[in-house]
Protein backbone atom coordinates (compact mmCIF):
# COMPACT_ATOMS: atom_id res chain seq x y z
CA UNK A 1 0.00 0.00 0.00
CA UNK A 2 1.08 3.29 -0.75
CA UNK A 3 -0.23 6.60 0.57
CA UNK A 4 0.43 9.79 -1.38
CA UNK A 5 0.70 13.63 0.21
CA UNK A 6 0.18 16.89 -1.56
CA UNK A 7 2.77 19.18 0.45
CA UNK A 8 2.01 21.90 -1.74
CA UNK A 9 5.23 23.26 -2.34
CA UNK A 10 7.26 22.81 -5.58
CA UNK A 11 10.04 24.89 -4.13
CA UNK A 12 10.98 21.98 -1.61
CA UNK A 13 14.20 20.56 -1.94
CA UNK A 14 13.26 17.69 0.33
CA UNK A 15 9.57 16.62 -1.08
CA UNK A 16 8.35 18.22 -4.34
CA UNK A 17 4.58 18.96 -4.71
CA UNK A 18 3.78 15.07 -4.22
CA UNK A 19 5.28 12.83 -2.18
CA UNK A 20 4.85 8.80 -1.77
CA UNK A 21 5.66 6.53 0.73
CA UNK A 22 4.67 2.04 1.16
CA UNK A 23 2.99 1.80 4.38
CA UNK A 24 1.11 -1.12 5.34
CA UNK A 25 -2.01 -0.36 7.29
CA UNK A 26 -3.54 3.50 8.06
CA UNK A 27 -6.81 4.30 10.39
CA UNK A 28 -8.18 7.88 10.96
CA UNK A 29 -11.26 9.61 12.19
CA UNK A 30 -12.81 12.66 10.46
CA UNK A 31 -14.11 15.38 11.47
CA UNK A 32 -15.53 18.78 9.42
CA UNK A 33 -11.68 19.47 8.17
CA UNK A 34 -10.80 16.31 7.20
CA UNK A 35 -8.81 13.32 8.77
CA UNK A 36 -7.76 13.67 12.41
CA UNK A 37 -6.04 11.16 14.51
CA UNK A 38 -4.16 8.92 11.84
CA UNK A 39 -2.46 6.24 12.85
CA UNK A 40 -0.30 4.69 10.43
CA UNK A 41 1.87 1.78 10.04
CA UNK A 42 4.65 0.77 8.70
CA UNK A 43 8.60 1.20 8.90
CA UNK A 44 10.34 3.32 11.58
CA UNK A 45 12.44 4.83 8.70
CA UNK A 46 8.79 5.75 6.72
CA UNK A 47 7.18 6.85 9.69
CA UNK A 48 9.98 9.49 10.09
CA UNK A 49 9.84 10.34 6.93
CA UNK A 50 6.30 11.30 7.31
CA UNK A 51 6.63 13.11 10.34
CA UNK A 52 8.67 15.43 8.39
CA UNK A 53 5.40 16.56 6.88
CA UNK A 54 3.12 16.13 10.77
CA UNK A 55 0.92 19.48 10.67
CA UNK A 56 0.51 18.75 14.67
CA UNK A 57 3.77 16.79 15.64
CA UNK A 58 3.78 12.52 15.65
CA UNK A 59 4.28 9.85 18.28
CA UNK A 60 5.87 6.85 16.50
CA UNK A 61 6.37 3.83 18.49
CA UNK A 62 7.10 0.12 18.07
CA UNK A 63 4.29 -2.04 17.70
CA UNK A 64 2.86 -3.25 21.09
CA UNK A 65 1.67 -7.02 21.96
CA UNK A 66 -1.87 -5.78 23.44
CA UNK A 67 -4.04 -4.49 20.47
CA UNK A 68 -5.34 -6.39 17.78
CA UNK A 69 -5.36 -3.75 14.92
CA UNK A 70 -1.30 -3.43 16.07
CA UNK A 71 -0.76 -7.33 15.75
CA UNK A 72 -2.44 -7.38 12.63
CA UNK A 73 -0.47 -5.12 11.57
CA UNK A 74 2.72 -6.32 12.33
CA UNK A 75 1.50 -9.64 11.13
CA UNK A 76 1.65 -7.93 7.33
CA UNK A 77 5.12 -6.13 8.02
CA UNK A 78 5.15 -3.34 9.86
CA UNK A 79 7.30 -2.79 13.03
CA UNK A 80 6.36 0.94 13.99
CA UNK A 81 2.88 2.62 14.77
CA UNK A 82 2.72 6.43 14.46
CA UNK A 83 -0.25 8.71 15.62
CA UNK A 84 -0.24 12.55 13.75
CA UNK A 85 -3.27 14.99 14.87
CA UNK A 86 -3.04 16.33 11.19
CA UNK A 87 -1.31 15.37 7.90
CA UNK A 88 -1.48 17.22 4.42
CA UNK A 89 -3.66 16.31 2.39
CA UNK A 90 -3.42 12.42 1.33
CA UNK A 91 -4.35 9.84 -0.74
CA UNK A 92 -3.98 6.23 -0.59
CA UNK A 93 -2.86 4.18 -3.56
CA UNK A 94 -2.37 0.81 -4.54
CA UNK A 95 -4.76 -0.39 -1.78
CA UNK A 96 -3.83 -4.16 -1.15
CA UNK A 97 -4.90 -4.39 2.72
CA UNK A 98 -7.31 -3.12 4.60
CA UNK A 99 -7.83 -0.02 6.00
CA UNK A 100 -9.57 0.78 8.99
CA UNK A 101 -11.81 3.93 9.15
Amino acid sequence: MKIKFNTGDYRSLFYPEEAEFEIVGIHYECDERGPIDIVIYGSEETLQKISELAQCGSNIQEIGDYYSRGLRMRGLGATHECLFARLPEFTVLEMNRVIYQ
